[in-house]
Order: C-alpha cells, then structure tokens, then sequence
C-alpha cells in the first residue's frame, strides 16, 4: 500500500507551504543531477513528484485521504465508492435487523418451550386426577393432531417452533454481499469500464548551444487515429539523455480515465570546441605564441553571450582560466566555464634563424618535473 506522506516524509496534517518546502529540498537532495552514480534516483525522483503532485491539489488530497490509495489508481471514479458506502452502510442496518430478529426469534422459543412444559403439566396433572393417559401418550398425540387440525381449519398460522420452515440465517447475508467481497465486485466493475492511456516516445536531436540556451522545437508523435505535431519547450540546461514528460500528451484513456504522458527522450550533439562535465563547461581555446607571451583580450562565446577574457603575459599552453557561473544550467545554479589554453605554432613555416633564436630562451630540460 503507498502511503504518499510517507514518501515526501510529512505528516498527514501538513499545511500547504510545508509541504511545498519539504518538497523542494527533497528534489534538491535525490535529484538524479546530484547523484549521477545512484540508478534509483530518477525512479525515487519519479515517486517524490507524483505524491507532491496529488497532495499539492486540494481535491486529490481530499479523496486521498478518504480512500486511500485506491484513489490514485487509474480509473478510480469517487462516486463508486460512495455507492458502496451507501450499501455498507444499507447492509449494516439489515444484518442489524436481522440480528434483531434472530434474538426475537430465540426468545420465542424459549418462552414458547416455558408455555408447553406447563401445559404438559397441567395435563399430567389434570390425568392423574382425572384417571386419564399423560399428555404424550397415544391420547396425547391424538389430541395433539386435532388441536392442529382445528387451528388449520380456523385458519390459524402455525408458529414458527411447530414448523419445519428453514430459520433467517443474517450470517448468509454477511456472507454473500460482505465489505470485502462487495468491494472487490465494485472494484472490478469500475475496471472493466475504465482503461487508462498509456504513455508514448519521442526524441529530439539538439545542438549543444540549443540544450544550453533552451529552444522550442516541433515533433512529430504517431498516436492512433494519426500523426499529431507538437511544439515543445526545452528548458535550458537539459543535459544529453535527459527526459521529459508531458502530462496527458499520451493516448487517451477510455471511460474517463487519465490520459497518458509523452515521454521526450533529448540527444545533444557533440561539440568541435565545448564539452559539459556536469554542470561545468569546458573550452578549449586557440591562442597565438605572440598572445601567450604579451598577454591578450579576447572574445569567447558562453551560454550568455559573448565575454571578453584576459590572457596573462607569458600563458603557458594548457593553462586554464576559470569564469565562475558562466556554465550549463544546473539544479543549484550555473557552473563553472573552464578555459584551457591551446596554444597553436604559426601555420606558416618559420624561417630557420627565427627558430634558432627561440631555442635558447627555453631551459635547458623542459620535462625534467615529468614524473610518475
């Protein structure tokens, strides 16, 4: 049974505000994005957002907490249940009358058991005065017989001990139309009449500065009937592989189901000069011998726009500069832009003088540090 308090961890008389907080720092905590190395993350992730989203609508919440889980079962129709709480409660009155009649019943006998053992001692009494046979004897039973007889003629009803009719047995009621069983019948009906739609795919190819930026792109999706097209937002930030679900987007239900989700799987294309770690960006940037040695200003390109970095004087090749939230998207904010200095020999042959003038400005062993 899913206990959806339970599952955002709140208590059942949590205020809207809380439960809105509580959500979001729970995101925050087990969102896929912070935890790349959990495979069960996007399902918890999955778990958290549908419980906030029927605890987060007052009507859902009220039926929930009313029902229970059975109302965020697909298809499940309040006015069922309230036809079965209608009939439990009907039930409840009847198997009480009958409890009542059963008891009126006992006491009949018993009082009607009291009156024949007088009788009968009466007559015994009366015969031995009187030299006459005992009640129950061949005279007894005969005068048994006409007193029948006599009260069928009279039109007399028989009561119900002299009778071999079958008793009112309330606990067949019970058994046949009892809260499990006629729950389970109610359940089924409301079932086989509704079916739920189910969820379809698509996946759309981006650039790696469209997932970065956000964009608006147009699908295609086959859904039965036909080919329906859609316009569908990407947020920026989305990472490659990531998912969207859109509510109701799927195939629709019957009987007044919910409808199913389109599931937008997102391919981002390798980029020649930019590469995402996480939410941190990388950029491998040409630089001239001339840049690196006088130190330059120059103009690169970010998710934002295009910024002016300042290359120091004398940049060795493989250095990197670091522009704080100039970065993808993130759940906790942008990352980080991360320049690494590439540094690039003329593509022109140089003359032979040049190169040997060069070579004694080095040290005499540039890799004397390169150890393992």
């Amino acid at each position: 049974m899913v206990n959806l308090y339970e599952t955002l961890g709140v208590d059942s008389g949590v205020d809207s505000s809380e439960l809105k907080r509580v959500y979001r720092n729970r995101v925050k905590k087990i969102h896929p994005d912070r935890n790349p190395d959990d495979p069960s993350a996007e399902e918890e992730l999955k778990r958290v957002s549908e419980a906030y989203e029927i605890l987060s609508d007052g009507q859902k919440r009220a039926l929930y907490d009313r029902f229970g889980d059975i109302a965020i079962r697909a298809g499940f129709d309040p006015q069922v249940l309230r036809q079965y709480e209608d009939s439990a409660s009907w039930l409840s009155e009847l198997t009480q009358t009958a409890k009542k009649w059963k008891s009126r019943d006992s006491s009949s006998k018993s009082r009607a058991a009291h009156r024949s053992s007088r009788s009968a001692e009466r007559a015994r009494e009366a015969g031995r005065s009187a030299g006459k046979p005992e009640a129950g004897g061949p005279l007894g039973e005969r005068e048994d017989a006409s007193t029948q007889r006599r009260q069928k003629r009279a039109g007399a009803r028989p009561r119900p001990e002299d009778t071999d009719a079958p008793k009112f047995d309330p606990k067949a009621i019970e058994d046949l139309l009892g809260g499990d069983t006629l729950r389970d019948i109610l359940r089924a009906a409301s079932d086989a009449a509704a079916e739920p739609g189910s969820d379809l795919e698509a996946e759309v190819v981006l650039e790696l500065g469209e997932a970065l930026r956000g964009c608006e792109q147009h699908i295609s999706v086959r859904k039965p009937g036909g080919t329906r097209s859609l316009s569908v937002r990407i947020p920026p930030g989305i990472r490659d592989g990531g998912r969207m679900r859109l509510r109701g987007q799927g195939v629709s239900g019957r009987g007044g189901t919910q409808d199913g989700d389109l599931i937008v799987k997102v391919h981002v294309r390798t980029h020649p000069w930019f590469r995402r770690e996480g939410d941190d960006l990388h950029l491998n940037l040409p630089v001239t011998i001339p840049e690196a040695i006088h130190g330059a200003r120059v103009n690169i390109p970010t998710p934002e726009g295009q910024v002016v970095i300042r290359i120091p004087e004398r940049t060795q090749g493989g250095s990197k500069l670091r522009l704080r939230g100039k970065g993808a998207r993130g759940q906790n904010g942008p990352g980080d832009l991360i320049v690494h200095i590439d540094l690039r020999l003329p593509e022109r042959n140089l003359r032979e003088n040049l190169v040997d003038e060069l070579e004694p400005l080095y040290a005499p062993d540039i890799r004397s540090d390169v150890t393992l």
